[in-house]
């Protein structure tokens, strides 16, 4: 008997970072037990750039009973340094549509940030906790599903054992009170961004699509070397031909070396081919009047940024000798 193959879903992520929006250094793949649930309906996952989609038979559609959770990761280790939102260490982004998904075939993905716990739950308080009764919740209907006595009446880590749990948005309570919104999976969390989670129906066809800023940081150009007597002036525009503003130069020491210092007005985002959405020129003027222009590198992601700012935008600090 020959099978025949369509897609059912189509999921992609689009990046701002790169200059065709495709997020290349991103990779989509079902968890463990996503897998599990594609294998018994007899589905299959098939990776793209940036995305991928799950194949079907022509005929099957998708009903309020299927739950399919996707990881998402990153392979550049540059990407923390130049994306938005900002993302930390044991915690990941929980990707769902906004829009109605029965009706829907193409819809953004919503993010919230949430613990990421395994089904051997461990967690560390950063206060001390005081409360008799443990409490889990699923998060989709409120409904606790496992309660246990607190370790201690006053304790501030907790271990647990929610390996008869499925895969899924859930809050810890303590005495009834939340203390813990955490995602329960056994996704392996090395270079783990986040999670994508469809649990609903969704029109065949549908295309869902999580959308990433880029990182927006300071530019300070460091100018090093030439001649005391010369005068500098820098010059930027942006992809349309707008000026960009940057203040300077000002005095300061690198090292020990004088340097001038060009720094943005404002935060400027980063950018895979910054050529082709900016041009920085440095004007270089003698003391006899003779003028030469410098085309000046741009911010690279993959260099460690300065101290942020008091907002917490961080400096990209890109060094020019002369």
């Amino acid at each position: 008997m020959r099978l025949s193959y369509a897609p059912l879903v189509t999921l992609a992520a689009r990046h701002r970072y790169f200059s065709n929006r495709v997020a290349r250094s991103l990779h989509f793949a079902p968890t463990p037990d996503g897998a599990k649930t594609l294998l018994r309906l007899g589905w299959l996952w098939r990776a793209a750039p940036g995305g991928g989609f799950v194949l079907a038979e022509p005929s099957v559609t998708s009903d309020a009973a299927t739950r399919l959770v996707f990881a998402l990761r990153f392979a550049d280790p540059a990407f923390l340094a130049y994306t938005t939102p900002a993302w930390r260490l044991g915690w990941v982004w929980l990707y769902r549509p906004q829009a109605a998904a029965s009706g829907a075939l193409k819809a953004a993905l919503g993010a919230q940030s949430l613990a990421l716990k395994s089904r051997l739950f461990a967690h560390r308080f950063g206060a001390t906790q005081h409360g008799r009764q443990i409490a889990v919740a699923r998060a989709a209907d409120a409904k606790i599903v496992l309660t246990t006595p607190a370790p201690s009446p006053q304790f501030d880590a907790l271990t647990l054992d929610l390996s008869s749990l499925d895969e899924g948005r859930y809050q810890l309570q303590i005495d009834n009170v939340a203390a813990l919104d955490f995602y329960l999976s056994d996704a392996d969390p090395s270079g783990l961004w986040g999670l994508v989670e469809l649990d609903a129906a969704f029109a065949r066809g549908a295309r869902f699509v999580a959308a990433f800023g880029a990182r927006r940081v300071f530019w300070r150009y460091v100018v090093l070397g030439g001649a005391p007597s010369a005068t500098l002036s820098l010059t930027a525009r942006d992809a349309a031909r707008q000026p960009v503003s940057f203040r300077g130069p000002s005095a300061a020491n690198y090292g020990g070396r004088a340097a001038l210092c060009f720094q943005s007005a404002a935060p400027i985002a980063l950018s895979e081919r910054p050529g082709a959405a900016y041009a920085m020129s440095l004007a270089v003027a003698d003391g006899a009047g003779a003028e030469t222009n410098v085309a000046l590198p741009y911010a690279d992601p993959a260099q460690p940024f300065a101290a942020a700012a008091a907002d917490g935008t961080a400096t990209s600090e890109i060094f020019v000798n002369l």
